[in-house]
């Protein structure tokens, strides 16, 4: 299946790099916890309750304090400012729409204008709407092989009639979200408008596998 391939390869190879490159954090955050510790332990023997403070050299008194400053400049500004729960954070509006009032609801008086105003951010849903694409291949006879070629579609699996879109949906309402057949049918027709067979469905289902 070389256009199935080539929708989802990409997606594999970013996985795997997001996969080594976490890998590669990991093992470099190790290293560092492990160098962190054993200075940390070195520095104990100098500036524990018990040592003399004569004792502690001058550099490593100089050493805490520069190391404490460092910290607290590369603290990330999340953790020193209180965390903002997230039913109450306001997203920027893709639009902004001004309602006026020109007289009252309740008597049809003319109103005063008044400079204060009340703000409420809405998130909704924009209509759904399908697009449906006519694909005219070319063709083409190859000299050196004797092969006549036909253009690829893009961004669709063989045999289905139905977009990567469609098919990326079936996939999560499947397996991300354990929708059963019925329900998926259901969905495309009530919801995005699209008459689906079950056994449509299910077939696209087997060609993902």
């Amino acid at each position: 299946m070389e256009i199935t391939e080539n929708v989802y390869n990409k997606l594999l190879q970013s996985i795997e790099e997001l996969k080594e490159e976490n890998k590669e954090l990991r093992e470099e955050n190790k290293k560092l916890r492990t160098r962190v510790e054993k200075l940390e332990n070195e520095l104990r023997k100098y500036t524990n309750e018990n040592t003399p403070s004569s004792m502690v050299p001058p550099f490593l008194k100089d050493l805490e304090k520069k190391v404490d400053k460092e910290m607290k400049d590369e603290r990330p500004k999340d953790d020193a400012q209180p965390k903002q729960n997230a039913r109450n954070s306001r997203p920027e509006p893709d639009k902004i729409e001004i309602h006026k009032i020109e007289t009252c609801p309740d008597c049809g008086m003319t109103l005063t204008k008044r400079k204060r105003t009340y703000k409420r951010i809405v998130i909704d849903i924009k209509n759904i709407e399908t697009e449906t694409t006519e694909h005219i291949s070319e063709t083409g006879h190859c000299s050196n092989c004797d092969n006549v070629v036909k253009a690829e579609v893009p961004n669709t699996l063989p045999n289905i009639k139905y977009g990567i879109n469609v098919v990326s949906l079936i996939s999560v309402m499947s397996i991300g979200l354990n929708v059963t057949t019925n329900g998926i049918s259901s969905f495309l027709k009530d919801v995005i408008g699209i008459r689906m067979s079950k056994g449509t469905v299910c077939n696209i289902q087997k060609s993902l596998k």
